[in-house]
């Protein structure tokens, strides 16, 4: 497809294009979640629908593996907050952020790497093959997204290499029926200003909605020698459309770019500590899906055809007196091109196949300086075919069985075959015991194949990582007003990939397989709560203990993992006018890595535990909008979830909303 430019007058003309010629179907309509006590007998209508949860979309009380849901209402209490902040209140959850605002942030589920779990929107997964195969959280802010799922364990069966932990699937909203619109500014601390708006136009047959985004910050000194304050900008568009033609086809196409600039500070080599440069990343990406559905013998044969397409653009520029212009400059472009077919039968009223074939082609193009470790300049590809097959049955009246097997085919290393079961058993209407188990698979990231820009020399004889993992929980509602999820998990991870390992053949480090297993196992705990009619309650706990064999073969523990996560979030709603949050989040210790400028160049440090304090309300003024205002880091918390990275003291956002049509 070549080197698309992101630019707000392409990328609308393209969305626009797009939205006319070729809409595609997207994900099923997000409903409000049932009570847990109802029976799973109840009308579907009423109850939470789920994307990521199996090939075609679920009602919650279907699946059989741990799961949360944010729903509209909760994005929107949560004002404008980034989703990896969100994500931080979930069960089974450690995120890592090397900075403020715009810095690079991990998640980790279930004592996980970074890169194994899938991040989707719309159903168009947008982990980044240039970027050591994750996504970068700090770029996605929660504006015009309806609901977000997050569904823990292995789930490559269902979505192949990246979901070996887990999937987070975003849902943008839809417009409401007739012409609605809303547009929304707000400022605070360090310079900070965010505004937006969106329009969408709706009937019985087709929808159009179209919003953007831009957010500016003078950032905050992020390392401990320094002073220099980091900066941060970031610009989003997004577009969905659809079109009924009749009650067996329609199509539909979602689209978004993001272009953002991050100021960051590099290594200070003398010290292995950051300090104070002028570096700058250039984050550009273009992602999107074109589907078209297709219903037979009156609803009982869907099918579906796909094409996905993502784009995504690194420019990194570091400080280097050696180099011509002071300065030397990287970049990655990684492009995946995806077309699949899905079909789904009804073999009756209880059970349904559904079969997938899905064609990849991911195409990796770098540059970069030359230097005495080699030279970076490369273009590479992997092509990837897969085949999959899942089955899902209600048994009786109160079991829900879904089994789901894979194979990926990879032209450049050992294929895969993954699986997994999971059961649902409503015992009665207030309490369902589920339990699940599967494999998953993570193959080797063009980086760890083929090397980065400095001294780190690629592996090109690398295996995937596999894991296995199960998991038992329960799902129980003591009466209408509270719901408690418990779970225990277990996880063995094979063929880790540890990405700095020294090869004493050219002085630098490369990636290798280790030969031990890395477990993770644990318990969640979770919990909703409605107190009385104005207060509610939600609470999340998760015990953790994720370690890996070292050179001795002596058990440690994986970095970035702390053993103990809470969340306490608390509303108050007194009127239809008026609500008030506080949320607590509390991360453990937890151990990171430290590179001296001196042997053995590789030490463990220990972070400190902390907790975060952010409180918001917001005001509706009458029927056109509200004003709102939030504080995070209230306690002024002073912690790092990378070493030598400090992280935003407390700051002050206040806001504005106006609404227009639709609910």
């Amino acid at each position: 497809m070549g080197n698309l430019m992101i630019s707000i007058n392409k990328i609308t003309s393209l969305a626009l294009v797009s939205a006319a010629l070729s809409p595609l179907y997207l994900s099923a309509e997000t409903m409000v979640g049932a009570n847990p006590a109802e029976s799973p007998a109840a009308d579907s209508a009423l109850e939470t629908v789920v994307v990521s949860a199996a090939r075609e979309p679920l009602t919650a009380n279907q699946v059989g593996g741990a799961m949360s849901v944010i729903d509209s209402q909760t994005l929107r209490r949560r004002q404008a907050a980034s989703v990896g902040e969100m994500l931080r209140s979930l069960p089974g959850v450690a995120v890592s952020r090397a900075g403020g605002l715009g810095a690079q942030s991990q998640l980790r589920v279930r004592g996980s790497e970074a890169n194994h779990v899938l991040v989707m929107i719309d159903g168009v997964a947008v982990n980044d093959p240039g970027q050591g195969g994750d996504f970068n959280l700090a770029h996605l802010y929660n504006y015009q997204f309806e609901q977000v799922e997050f569904l823990r364990g292995p789930q490559s069966a269902l979505w192949g290499s990246d979901a070996l932990a887990g999937v987070i699937n975003i849902s943008s909203k839809k417009s409401d029926p007739g012409r609605s619109g809303d547009v929304f500014v707000e400022g605070g601390s360090d310079g900070y200003y965010h505004l937006g708006g969106s329009v969408g136009l709706a009937s019985d047959r087709a929808y159009l909605r179209i919003s953007g985004q831009q957010l500016s910050t003078d950032g905050e000194n992020v390392s401990r020698l320094g002073s220099e304050d980091d900066g941060y900008d970031n610009t989003r568009l997004a577009m969905q459309a659809g079109l009924r033609v009749n009650d067996q086809l329609k199509f539909s196409t979602s689209w978004q770019s993001i272009d953002a600039t991050s100021e960051f500070d590099g290594i200070d080599f003398s010290t292995g500590l950051p300090a104070d440069q002028s570096n700058e990343t250039d984050s550009q990406q273009l992602c999107g899906s074109l589907r078209a559905d297709l219903t037979l013998m009156e609803g009982r044969w869907r099918h579906q055809l796909g094409l996905v397409y993502t784009d995504h653009d690194n420019d990194d520029e570091t400080e280097n007196p050696f180099a011509p212009t002071g300065f030397d400059v990287a970049s990655t472009q990684a492009e995946t091109l995806q077309v699949n077919y899905q079909s789904h039968f009804d073999l009756n009223e209880a059970q349904t196949i559904s079969l997938l074939v899905e064609d990849q082609n991911q195409d990796l193009r770098q540059r970069g300086p030359a230097s005495f470790f080699g030279d970076p300049n490369r273009d590479e590809s992997v092509k990837t075919l897969s085949i999959a097959g899942e089955y899902r049955a209600q048994l009786y009246d109160d079991v829900f069985f879904q089994a789901s097997v894979r194979h990926d085919r990879n032209d450049d290393f050992d294929d895969a075959t993954t699986w997994r079961a999971s059961t649902a058993w409503w015992v009665s209407a207030a309490t369902k015991l589920r339990t699940s188990i599967g494999t998953g698979v993570k193959n080797p990231t063009f980086s760890e194949r083929f090397g980065y820009f400095t001294n780190f020399i690629g592996n090109p004889d690398l295996q995937p990582e596999t894991s296995q993992g199960w998991e038992v929980g329960v799902d129980h509602a003591f009466g209408s007003d509270l719901a408690v999820q418990l779970t225990y998990f277990r996880a063995d991870l094979e063929d880790e990939i540890a990405g700095f390992v020294f090869d004493p053949g050219t002085g630098g480090f490369t990636a290798a397989n280790d030969s031990g297993e890395s477990e993770r196992r644990g318990v969640e705990l979770s919990a909703q709560w409605q107190v009385t009619e104005q207060i509610s309650v939600s609470a999340a706990y998760t015990y953790l203990d994720a370690s890996e064999q070292n050179a001795s073969g002596a058990d440690q523990d994986e970095i970035r993992r702390p053993s103990d996560n809470a969340s306490l979030d608390v509303t108050w709603q007194p009127s239809e006018k008026f609500s008030l949050y506080v949320r607590g989040d509390h991360n453990g210790e937890q151990d990171d890595f430290f590179f001296p400028p001196v042997p053995p160049f590789q030490a463990r440090v220990e972070l400190d535990d902390y907790t975060l304090l952010s409180v918001g309300a917001e005001r509706k003024m009458g029927a056109w909008g509200s004003i709102y205002g939030r504080i995070e880091n209230g306690l002024d918390e002073d912690y790092e979830e990378v070493f030598g990275f400090a992280t935003p003291g407390r700051t002050y956002i206040f806001g504005l909303r106006v609404e227009i049509g639709g609910k």
